[in-house]
């Protein structure tokens, strides 16, 4: 991970608009979906709310988490997933 991304999720304005954001979320659920997970972030954020959790990126997410699920592919590929 470059230094200019983790400076950027721990900057002020990052810390603000992911605040924002969690602010629009439900307190809890059964599934969410992260699609562009990236490096997991958000999806270990939403990991805290909800029972399970779907990382999608283009290449599978390398995240370690019991309540999280990390999916290679396109959002299309999700149907399966939930099926």
């Amino acid at each position: 991970m470059t230094e200019s991304f983790i400076v950027c999720r721990t900057s002020d304005r990052e810390k603000a608009r992911t605040r924002d954001l969690f602010d629009l979320i439900p307190k809890q659920g059964k599934i969410a979906q992260d699609i562009g997970a990236r490096d997991g972030f958000f999806s270990t954020l939403l990991a805290e709310r909800f029972d399970h959790v779907l990382a999608l990126d283009l290449e599978k997410p390398a995240i370690d988490h019991p309540r999280i699920e990390s999916v290679k592919g396109v959002p299309a590929n999700l149907i399966a997933v939930i099926d």
